[in-house]
């Protein structure tokens, strides 16, 4: 009997102390460095530069220490030292890249910097470097998690769309994946776009039009903030705008563009994967002249001469470019110039500038630092033909 009682006591600890670890979980806190956390501490969800807890089920823009590029995805999970990030929104946004929709681990020590947007127009982020933070993973009874809400966004669909915080400089924004395109959340009654309802007519402008518009031609004069096609922007449907002439955009808010130096646009290793992904999304052409006197973001593709004031970020440049500060494009065929910061994915010509960066290029960069898969060099490089793959020797097993 005596044995029982002692062996049901033995139970009833074990189970106790089964129940205490499954109810603990990994949270993660970032504390700046050189601060002490106090318990009492209230720290929030959203990002502090003092210190703050990295939510579960938050969509993040991070920057890994080997990848420079941008890179994007929910937290999943975290345990003792990682960190769990999916590689999309959801199924939906992965199938359009596609991709198989997972998560994976990252040590905490691989993640360099994270972005903040900042303005979602200009497409501008505040980066966090994160060597400056201790990264406290602490053993706590409840998951830090930002709960998704779910909203019937279109008065015309009845489906609930998940609506996903997103981690940025003014704390959360919203964002919601609609057939894989993401979206930010801007309030509900929304009109959902049914394919009758779209309007496709073609129609032109000419002499003097002012932009955005909604003609999709303009033969002249293209003058404005954005040469944008909105002719159903209440469908969230992008149009393209083909324009003959001359492009005058005058954006005086594009001047803020000058805090972040570099661009940072999707991740793309190859030209072929711009060419397969992202191409289709530019929805500008320009043939003849682009003129502006700030900055210009847009997905946008120039045949001619290309002038900006001071920050060019453009899909692509064939011709002439010539930009204050620095320039940024995926494919660029003939002259590029920037006065300090001159990058492209491909390259066809000539780069000038201070800084020259390029991932396949055939020609030559001209400048204090100039930088090619082939070598890097002071005042002048080039690269006439792709680097050629190192040839590995297979070894004959001993016997």
């Amino acid at each position: 009997m005596m044995k029982n009682v002692l062996f049901l006591l033995l139970m009833t600890i074990s189970s106790f102390s089964l129940n205490a670890q499954t109810d603990s979980v990994y949270n993660l806190i970032l504390v700046k460095k050189g601060l002490t956390l106090d318990q009492n501490d209230s720290l929030p969800l959203e990002w502090d530069n003092q210190g703050f807890y990295l939510a579960r089920n938050c969509y993040i823009n991070y920057i890994l220490k080997d990848k420079p590029d941008l890179l994007a995805g929910r937290v999943t999970d975290i345990k003792k030292d990682s960190i769990f990030i999916s590689n999309s929104f959801n199924k939906d946004a992965a199938y359009l890249q596609d991709l198989n929709y997972e998560s994976k681990a990252y040590h905490y020590t691989q993640i360099s910097k994270i972005a903040l947007i900042s303005d979602r127009a200009l497409g501008l982020y505040e980066y966090r470097n994160l060597s400056g933070y201790q990264f406290i993973f602490v053993l706590e009874e409840k998951p830090k998690t930002l709960e998704s809400q779910w909203v019937q966004i279109y008065n015309n669909y009845p489906d609930y769309f998940e609506l996903v915080p997103l981690l940025s400089a003014q704390g959360f924004d919203l964002l919601y994946s609609d057939n894989g395109e993401i979206f930010y959340f801007s309030g509900t009654g929304l009109t959902r776009p049914d394919p009758k309802d779209i309007d496709i007519e073609q129609s032109s402008g000419y002499g003097i039009s002012f932009t955005p518009t909604k003609f999709s031609r303009i033969y002249g004069l293209a003058l404005g903030l954005k040469a944008k096609n909105i002719r159903n922007l209440q469908h969230n449907y992008k149009d393209l705008l083909h324009i003959y002439g001359l492009n005058l955009e005058i954006n005086p808010f594009s001047i803020i563009s000058i805090f972040h130096m570099r661009p940072l646009g999707p991740s793309v290793d190859s030209i072929q994967e711009y060419e397969d992904k992202f191409r289709p999304d530019a929805r500008s052409w320009t043939y003849g002249l682009n003129v502006v006197p700030f900055s210009n973001i847009s997905e946008q593709i120039v045949h001619g001469v290309n002038i900006v004031g001071l920050k060019n970020f453009v899909d692509e440049a064939h011709g002439v470019s010539i930009t204050g500060l620095s320039s940024f494009s995926y494919k660029m065929n003939g002259l590029s110039i920037a006065g300090i910061y001159n990058s492209s994915i491909q390259t066809r010509g000539v780069q000038i500038g201070l800084v020259n960066k390029s991932k396949d290029l055939r020609g030559f960069q001209f400048g204090l630092w100039n930088i090619n898969p082939k070598r890097s060099l002071p005042l002048i490089n080039w690269q006439f033909k792709a680097k050629k793959k190192k040839k590995t020797e297979k070894k004959e097993p001993e016997n």
